[in-house]
């Protein structure tokens, strides 16, 4: 028999976490270039985030922005995107064992931008909750770090195309876009996990090499409750705690090509580079069941893990019966929302 929680019963409990993820706004954009020669041999996700960053601090504080650290009470776009806040009230756990409310506010966008998508001039960006508004901002700067160039280098592609689906006024949600990952796999009796880029989750400070459902699950739904947290949704229950027990449970193996990789960012504040690891490639994940299945997907609209913002933490679920990119891709076949330009991540 399921477990009761006070303030209601699973069934009950679930739906208001659901009805919470609702609230989350949210917009991709999709950006498309060619290359005048090749791609630069850097990381994407890193090299983006730094000329994006670059980018808003010049649209919001003028050209002679420089990298040096803002004050901390500024409120600007890039802060908000950039800069990690502290939340007033803190972190607060509940009878069931859920923490609800925010010590620090969770990333409001993350990067999708593979080795392939990269080679092949491609990337997307998703904002959640406030970053969602600024969304018109965000194509600005894009445009902007296009025309002046990426990396040390200042490579200036060609040819950018972007489509955000704000531009086509699709309304769009966090708990939406969860939804369709879950009509997607509706049925499914196993699913592979695809990372297509490093997945990067840590216990202590240390990189768990193989993540289980349980921990992928319990990481996506704590993200997603921040996200409502952070949007205004009060409380921001958490899923129950029966479902977790599910995930914690689930069979699972290396489905194929799983390895540890490295990924080196530059910061220029600090004058050094930092290298980043996780690990990509499979999962295969048998019988999970369908409320456990909509935490995974949460994890694979939101992200999870750390460094979303330098373009880790992004998988895909896929149905063993749909054909799969492999785990050097972004793996999916079909927008999650709006039309994209050729070869935008999707």
């Amino acid at each position: 028999m399921a477990q009761e929680h006070p303030g209601g019963g699973m069934a009950d409990r679930l739906a208001a976490y659901r009805r919470a993820l609702e609230s989350v706004p949210m917009v991709t954009i999709r950006a498309a270039w060619s290359w005048p020669v090749r791609a630069p041999r850097a990381a994407g996700g890193p090299l983006v985030r730094s000329a994006l960053g670059r980018e808003l601090r010049r649209l919001t504080h003028g050209d002679d922005a420089g990298p040096e650290p803002l004050p901390a009470g500024c409120s600007c776009p890039y802060c908000a995107m950039f800069e990690r806040r502290s939340v007033p009230g803190g972190a607060r756990r509940d009878s069931s064992g859920w923490v609800s409310g925010l010590d620090s506010a969770p990333a409001t966008w993350r990067m999708r931008c593979s080795r392939r998508d990269w080679d092949r001039g491609s990337f997307a960006i998703d904002l959640y909750g406030p970053s969602a508004e600024r969304w018109a901002l965000v194509v600005a700067a894009i445009e902007g770090m296009a025309r002046r160039g990426l990396g040390g280098d200042r490579v200036r592609p060609r040819s950018l195309k972007i489509a955000c689906d704000a531009m086509n006024g699709v309304p769009a949600s966090l708990g939406r876009r969860i939804e369709d990952c879950e009509e997607r796999l509706a049925g499914a009796d196993s699913v592979r996990l695809v990372c297509a880029t490093p997945l990067r989750l840590l216990r202590k400070g240390d990189l768990v090499i193989t993540p289980s459902p349980g921990l992928i699950a319990t990481s996506a739904a704590r993200r997603a409750a921040a996200l409502a947290a952070l949007a205004g949704a009060r409380p921001v229950p958490g899923p129950p705690t029966d479902v977790l027990n599910d995930a914690r449970e689930i069979p699972f193996g290396v489905a194929g090509g799983w390895r540890r990789v490295a990924v080196t960012r530059y910061s220029a504040r600090q004058g050094r580079r930092h290298p980043l690891e996780g690990c990509v490639g499979q999962l295969a994940i048998e019988c999970a069941p369908a409320d456990v299945l909509a935490l995974l997907a949460a994890g694979s609209v939101s992200g999870v893990g750390k460094g979303l913002t330098f373009g880790f933490g992004t998988y895909r679920l896929v149905a063993d019966d749909e054909p799969c990119a492999g785990p050097g891709t972004d793996g999916n076949r079909r927008s999650s929302g709006g039309t994209g330009p050729p070869n935008a991540t999707s």
